[in-house]
């Protein structure tokens, strides 16, 4: 998994149930996740619904051999064939990460 320097802490708490995140430390400063393991993930995409490609705001792409598979065949997937698939973004603070069609919804949103 390619990733970049993102805060250990915003990962943990806004990945957590979709994604594991392993760190030896977890501060507020900008640190580096050793591992990330994604389960069914979607890529991002731009505010025109294609590749995202904005560098400044990715902070996590997918290994070189991940693919994009369009499973209901409808004709709705961004392929990335010459571009890592991203599959985290930040964008001041805000982060955002792609999901299987809302199944970890409930686990996201419903808290209190």
């Amino acid at each position: 998994m390619r990733r970049r320097t993102f805060l250990a802490t915003l990962a943990a708490a806004s990945i957590s149930g979709t994604a594991s995140a392993a760190s030896d430390t977890t501060t507020q400063n900008a640190t580096t996740i050793s591992d990330l393991a994604f389960d069914s993930t979607n890529s991002l995409l731009d505010a025109s619904q294609e590749q995202l490609t904005d560098n400044s705001v990715i902070a996590v792409w997918a290994e070189d051999s991940a693919s994009i598979t369009d499973a209901d065949e409808n004709g709705d997937a961004v392929s990335y064939p010459q571009t890592s698939i991203p599959l985290v973004g930040v964008d001041g603070s805000v982060a955002g990460f792609g999901d299987d069609a809302g199944r970890r919804r409930p686990r996201l949103f419903d808290r209190q």
